[in-house]
């Protein structure tokens, strides 16, 4: 892996709308390690790109990026975090938004974060995202338990 700075690595904020479309792609749900290789192939990085690592040389710088992005994707409402803790999902919000919607619904989160940061206004927590229907009522996923969600998923597009 390399430090190599003159790589370029889009930023973590250029990230949010293509790392939403590459979870959109994935079925709305999907481990962050799914999502990065969803990403890597869509946006077309070199290797030279995807090796470069962050500034602590802890990681890829991506992987850094993406994590980053889909923390605040999260705070936007698009996504929520599965049981595990490398699971994502999209909310109703994440699987219809726009693209301009979704840059104008970050930039404006970012706006006011940094406000509260500055003490500009009170901190006001956003409403929490519904959480992710279950796959399976035990830890092991089956075809069947696929099935069905997709067939409850299915039904509710349609009641909507």
């Amino acid at each position: 892996m390399s430090t190599d700075l003159t790589i370029k690595i889009p930023s973590y904020q250029a990230m949010v709308e293509p790392a939403l479309r590459a979870l959109r792609s994935l079925g709305g749900s999907a481990t962050k390690g799914a999502i990065y290789d969803q990403l890597v192939a869509q946006e077309g990085w070199s290797d030279v790109q995807c090796s470069r690592l962050n500034s602590k040389g802890t990681e890829g710088e991506i992987r850094s990026r993406l994590s980053w992005a889909l923390s605040d994707l999260k705070n936007v409402g698009a996504l929520v975090r599965g049981d595990g803790k490398a699971e994502w999902h999209t909310t109703e919000l994440g699987d219809t938004i726009p693209a301009p919607d979704l840059i104008a619904s970050f930039k404006a989160y970012r706006r006011e974060r940094m406000e509260r940061a500055a003490g500009k206004q009170p901190v006001v927590a956003p409403a929490p995202a519904p959480a992710p229907e279950p796959v399976a009522s035990s830890s092991r996923i089956t075809w069947d338990s696929i099935k069905d969600t997709v067939r409850r998923r299915e039904a509710r597009e349609a009641a909507s």
